[in-house]
C-alpha cells in the first residue's frame, strides 16, 4: 500500500514539473525541466512495471540534455534525432510488452521530433500529439498522474501559446 502511494507521489512530482515545462519561452529551460519530469516518470513506470514507458522516458531525459546543449551552441540536432530515434526503436524492442509498447515508442519518437525544433512555439505545437499518445499509455499503465500530466500539459501549451505566440502574431499584424 505504501509503495503504491509513493509510486503515485513520484508521478505527481513529474506532473508538476511537466506542467511547468511549457511556461518558459527558452528552449534550454523547456528541455531541462522536461528532463526532470521524465526522470520522475522513469521511476514511476519502473515501480508500475511499465518498462517501455520507463526506458522511453530515460531516453527522453538524455535526449533533452543533448538537444539543449546542441541548440545552445547553435549546432544542428539532425544527427541526434536520427541516433535517438534508433535508440528509441531498440529500447522498444528490448522492453516490448505488446501493443501498449507502441504507444510509448510512438510518443517518444514524436517528442524526439518536436524537441528538435528551436522555436518554442513549434515545440509546443508539435507536442500536442505526443500528449495524446502518452495519455492513453498512462491510462493503460495505471498512472493517473501521467494522464493528468498530459491533460495539464495540453492546457499549459494552450496557455503558453496565448502568452507568447499570440502576442507576437498581434504585434506582427499591428506593428
Amino acid at each position: 500500500m505504501i509503495l503504491k502511494i509513493i509510486t503515485q507521489i513520484i508521478g505527481f512530482v513529474g506532473f508538476f514539473l511537466a506542467v511547468a515545462t511549457f511556461q518558459s519561452n527558452k528552449h534550454k529551460n523547456i528541455t531541462l525541466i522536461k528532463c526532470a519530469s521524465d526522470a520522475m516518470f522513469v521511476i514511476q513506470f519502473i515501480l508500475l512495471g511499465a518498462y517501455t514507458g520507463a526506458i522511453m522516458n530515460g531516453i527522453g531525459c538524455v535526449r533533452n540534455i543533448v538537444y539543449a546543449q546542441l541548440v545552445e551552441k547553435k549546432k544542428s540536432v539532425v544527427t541526434a534525432v536520427v541516433i535517438f530515434s534508433l535508440i528509441i526503436l531498440l529500447g522498444g524492442v528490448v522492453t516490448w510488452s505488446g501493443p501498449i509498447s507502441l504507444l510509448a515508442i510512438v510518443g517518444k519518437l514524436l517528442s524526439t521530433l518536436s524537441y528538435a525544433f528551436k522555436k518554442p512555439k513549434t515545440v509546443r505545437l508539435m507536442t500536442i500529439p505526443v500528449c495524446l499518445v502518452w495519455g492513453v499509455y498512462d491510462a493503460i499503465s495505471g498512472s493517473p498522474a501521467g494522464v493528468l500530466t498530459e491533460v495539464f500539459t495540453l492546457a499549459s501549451i494552450a496557455t503558453a501559446y496565448f502568452r507568447f505566440d499570440c502576442k507576437k502574431e498581434d504585434n506582427t499584424v499591428n506593428g
